[in-house]
């Protein structure tokens, strides 16, 4: 152990009497780990985000069902010509036979969508017919008023619950409810005011933010005649049941329509397999560019470990001729290969943390889509980096610590 303590000391005041030749030594290392941390925080991060929308939105329970526009029909993407749609048929059908479905939401929309008004103000608005347990499938809350209720629904009534995007863009800080908007000719009664749902990755919630929501039998009523559906979600009665779940969603369409080929059914889960493939992908080609870097930073060392054998030749000379063993001069000089291998490891994990939110703020500063792009460093990704370090220190400290073992000490105490 004082060996080992001896030897780390000795590399360490290397490291320091000759800074920037250390420096310069380590560069491969620095950049290389520094490489594998930010690409691996990036990508942690993306996942991060990712999953925060997708709970924002109901979490991995939710399952989305929707007649494509396309469908890849006889090898090529094909425009749906089928007649078959959504209706509230299926609706009742899922809720009927799926067993593994705990709650079932009709989705309409209104044609044109339009932009709602007040008082001279207007702004963007997508009305959503739906029914009560949407906002909680959803886990969404309102910060004035309610959310429609089953009455709202059953009587057809011209309320409407605004998005808080609309409630800023029309009633700033005043209270909103009890007030009347108009959209596409009708008036709405507001009832309620949802939370500010989009953070993080806007385009998946800032539609939410822009949203009325209705009951979708005033839809029907008084704009989607045709009674069609735009989606139905669906939420599972576990996250371990969702393949079941669209296994018998599948089935309840096939009871309905006789083919589930005409419709999609989508889900979180499904979408994050996905994403973790990309991420994985990238991972790897960073990590292949990061493991060139680090076999160049191996080879630095290497040059630099045999310039300080040959330096260091009547010292060998002189440590033998008192007593060293040959493992003891290659415990010495391996010691030093790894202990600087490993401080340019550590600088490189500062100068991949620091690296990757730099990244992290790039991305959110010039895609107005993100506002936050997390970076994330896992204890994992710095003990994974650390080890690479260490044996690129080891392996290519072999070689210099081998020939400074090997050499004799009567020619060693002869070099000039």
């Amino acid at each position: 152990m004082t060996f080992l303590w001896e030897s780390i000391k000795i590399a360490l005041r290397g490291l320091v009497s000759n800074k920037m030749r250390s420096l310069l030594t380590a560069l491969g290392i620095i950049i290389g780990v520094g490489a594998v941390i930010a690409a691996v925080s990036i990508g942690e991060g993306a996942q991060v985000m990712v999953v925060e929308e997708f709970d924002k939105m109901g979490g991995p329970r939710l399952i989305s069902l929707s007649r494509p526009w396309g469908m890849y029909k006889d090898g090529r993407w094909q425009r749906n010509r089928e007649s078959e749609f959504l209706m509230m048929d299926d609706v009742e059908m899922i809720r009927n036979t799926c067993d593994h479905v705990e709650t079932v939401i009709p989705q309409v929309s209104t044609w044109p969508r339009g932009s709602a008004s007040y008082q001279g103000r207007e702004t963007t608005a997508n009305i959503s017919g739906t029914i009560p347990e949407y906002a909680q499938v959803r886990k969404w809350q309102t910060v004035q008023g309610r959310f429609i209720n089953q009455l709202d629904v059953n009587e057809s009534l011209k309320v409407c619950v605004i998005g808080h995007k609309i409630y800023e863009d029309l009633f700033v800080d005043q209270e909103a409810v009890g007030k009347e908007l108009r959209h596409n000719g009708l008036r709405y009664t507001i009832i309620g005011v949802m939370s500010e749902m989009g953070s993080g990755m806007k385009y998946m919630t800032d539609g939410f933010d822009y949203s009325m929501f209705v009951p979708y039998t005033t839809v029907f009523n008084y704009n989607r005649v045709d009674r069609r559906l735009d989606s139905i979600i669906c939420q599972s009665t576990d996250f371990k049941d969702s393949e079941l779940a669209i296994e018998e969603i599948k089935a309840a369409l096939v009871l309905v329509h006789g083919s589930a080929d005409y419709f999609e059914v989508s889900s979180p889960a499904e979408a994050m397999k996905g994403i973790e493939k990309v991420t994985l992908i990238v991972k790897l080609m960073l990590g292949g560019i990061a493991s060139i870097a680090l076999m160049v930073g191996g080879i630095g060392i290497m040059n630099i470990m045999l310039v300080s054998v040959t330096e260091r030749t009547r010292e060998i000379g002189i440590r033998k001729a008192v007593g060293a063993r040959r493992r003891d001069i290659l415990g010495q000089f391996l010691i030093e290969a790894v202990t600087l291998s490993i401080s340019g490891g550590f600088l490189g994990i500062l100068f991949g943390v620091g690296l990757g939110k730099l990244i992290g703020v790039a991305i959110s500063k010039g895609w107005d889509q993100i506002d936050n792009w997390p970076s994330v460093v896992s204890p994992e990704s710095v003990i994974v980096a650390t080890v690479f370090a260490a044996v690129v220190g080891i392996i290519f400290g072999v070689y210099p610590a081998m020939k400074a073992a090997k050499l004799d000490p009567v020619e060693a105490l002869r070099y000039e």
